[in-house]
């Protein structure tokens, strides 16, 4: 696993991540209102990638190029067989997707002979490579959903240190060490004592379960995870996201007995199931394959790997973010044509969104917003559009279906921008991996097919760790430009 060059501007990690958080949200500020949360009655979740670049003049220079926010995933039987629904508006997908339109951009710079920030001019190969002083991080305000979430709400290693099997005791001690500062103790933690509850010891702490055939990650259920010979209950954060069919299973037990750890997880979605895995195993799969895309790596020497995904003031586990993100996917090596599997700092800022969720919030006052905003850098100031359900917001049911009802950020938009690059790239100049497309008919899955050197790296990343991957049915990707 390659591990990235330490560029945080000379800052430590936490001092990074915190210049990249208050960049974020200062960005997100001057956004217009439209789309925003109601303040006090609404929260949403806020995803931004960002550019880093060294000057001229050596000074290295980070810059928001790309920005979601959202929590909402639409179920199965609202996606489209045309590419002009966004099926998964949760804020680090509607980021990605927005920062691939920037690449867009950029690349027609590149390709029309004018500088660009981002690539270098085409090889002889007809492909583009990043500017050497170029990398990218992505920020989210919250842990990213799935795996990731899943963690014990206060560490053992903290507990032990206090319990002696009396309740009182062992707040009163938690208190006086100020791990704990709120009066009302029971709405922050579990009680530690739990009639119910299997408490096992800590030497029987993991529970390693059979792996499965389909050569997953050797799943966990989440103990105690700590080498004291005491017995410590612990909660379990809790993530939405659900195990994928044919996957290892949750066993809704009690504490930390109720989620396994390590599995691929489709999002929830409102009413019926979605078929969107979740935002941990998105991202793990990015430290593969590239955050790039399919389409975009027709035109690029080497993929785009994220350099750190850095995480706002929130409930936050380290170690589970690196189990998520990078653990799972370790065993995926001999990667060819410049895939390598690259590990991004895991970073965590002290400063929160606050339009964000409020975990304190235990009397449900604040609602998720419906509706997703998304920004890219542009030739102008930028390009922001608001939609809700996967449609730009305020589409009446009579354009539905008609292209001005689509966002900008769809799967058949990509696919516009997509074709259109390289019908402004001369024969002669285009990538090798284009050429055999029928520009004037081919679909959405061909375009991505023909990205030989991506399916490939993808095939052994599912064929490794990752083979429950929920796979959307081809029907949703035969669709054309019309």
């Amino acid at each position: 696993m390659v591990e990235r060059q330490n560029i945080f501007f000379g800052l430590d990690g936490r001092e990074f991540a915190n210049e990249i958080a208050d960049l974020s949200y200062k960005h997100f500020d001057a956004l217009p209102k439209k789309g925003k949360p109601q303040l006090g009655k609404e929260w949403t979740l806020l995803s931004a990638v960002i550019m880093t670049y060294t000057t001229d003049e050596g000074l290295l220079t980070p810059k928001i190029i790309a920005m979601g926010t959202g929590s909402k995933c639409l179920g199965e039987s609202k996606l489209s067989k045309s590419g002009d629904v966004v099926n998964d508006s949760h804020a680090e997908i509607l980021a990605r997707r927005s920062f691939m339109c920037y690449l867009y951009e950029q690349l027609n710079l590149v390709y029309k002979g004018d500088e660009s920030l981002v690539f270098q001019p085409p090889d002889g190969t007809n492909r583009c490579r990043l500017r050497n002083n170029v990398n990218f991080h992505l920020f989210t305000s919250h842990t990213p959903c799935g795996d990731a979430s899943i963690f014990p709400k206060i560490s053992p290693e903290v507990l032990s240190d206090d319990w002696n099997g009396d309740e009182s005791s062992c707040y009163k001690n938690l208190r006086k060490r100020k791990i704990i500062d709120d009066v009302d103790v029971k709405n922050k933690i579990h009680k530690l004592s739990d009639e119910s509850s299997n408490i096992e010891t800590c030497e029987e702490n993991i529970e390693n379960n059979v792996q499965h055939d389909t050569g997953q990650f050797n799943h966990k259920v989440i103990k105690n995870e700590s080498s004291c010979d005491k017995k410590i209950p612990v909660d379990i954060y809790r993530t939405g996201a659900k195990c994928v069919p044919g996957g290892f299973q949750d066993t809704h037990g009690s504490k930390s007995d109720y989620h396994c750890v390590g599995a691929l997880r489709i999002k929830p979605g409102r009413g019926d199931r979605t078929i969107s895995m979740s935002c941990s195993d998105k991202i793990a799969r990015w430290t593969v394959v590239g955050i790039q895309g399919a389409l975009l790596s027709h035109f690029l020497i080497s993929p785009i790997y994220l350099q750190s995904v850095i995480v706002g003031k929130c409930p936050y586990d380290q170690s589970s973010m690196k189990r998520a993100l990078t653990d799972r996917v370790a065993d995926v090596t001999n990667l060819a044509n410049n895939y390598t599997l690259t590990a991004p700092y895991l970073l965590q800022s002290g400063l929160a969104f606050k339009e964000g969720r409020n975990d304190e919030d235990s009397s449900g006052k604040l609602v998720p917003s419906a509706a997703g905003i998304t920004w890219f850098q542009s030739k102008q100031l930028g390009v922001s559009e608001v939609s809700v359900n996967g449609k730009k917001q305020g589409v009446t049911n009579k354009n539905r279906n008609k292209p001005e009802a689509r966002c900008t950020v769809c799967c058949i938009e990509m696919m516009r921008r997509f074709l259109k690059l390289i019908k402004s790239i001369p024969p002669e100049q285009q990538p090798h991996s284009v050429k055999s497309l029928d520009q004037e008919n081919c679909s959405y899955l061909e375009c991505k097919m023909a990205a030989i050197s991506y399916q490939e790296a993808l095939d052994k990343l599912k064929s490794k760790t990752f083979s429950t991957w929920v796979q959307k049915s081809r029907d949703y990707l035969h669709f054309k430009l019309n």
